[in-house]
C-alpha cells in the first residue's frame, strides 16, 4: 500500500516547491557552476516569475509531504524535479501519469 499522492499545487507551497527545486539541482547538478550558485530566493523568484503565470503546478506527497513536483505548460513538461532522497520511489512516475491524462 503506498501512501504516494499526486495533485495540483496550492499557492501557500511554493516555498516548499522551490526548497526542494533547489536542493534537487544541487544534487543533480554538481557540475554547474550557476546552478550551485543559486540561492532559493533567487529560485523562488523566477519560478514566482516565469513558472507560475504560465504553467500548472502538480506535486507528488508521500502522506503530507511533497516529495517532487511537475510544472505543465500546456503540453509539454517544462520541470520535472523529484527529491534525491524521493527517487525511484514511484514520484516521477505518477507525476509523469498527471502529464500524460
Amino acid at each position: 500500500m503506498s501512501d504516494l499522492t499526486t495533485r495540483r499545487a496550492r499557492g501557500e507551497e511554493t516555498r516548499t516547491i522551490v526548497e526542494l527545486w533547489n536542493a534537487t539541482k544541487r544534487d543533480a547538478y554538481p557540475y554547474l557552476p550557476l546552478e550551485q550558485a543559486r540561492t532559493v530566493e533567487e529560485d523562488l523568484g523566477f519560478f514566482r516569475g516565469q513558472i507560475e503565470p504560465r504553467c500548472d503546478i502538480w506535486v507528488a506527497l508521500r502522506g503530507d509531504e511533497i516529495v517532487g513536483f511537475l510544472a505543465m505548460d500546456g503540453s509539454y513538461i517544462d520541470r520535472l524535479y523529484v527529491h534525491p532522497s524521493a527517487q525511484r520511489r514511484g514520484a516521477g512516475e505518477a507525476l509523469l501519469a498527471e502529464a500524460l491524462d
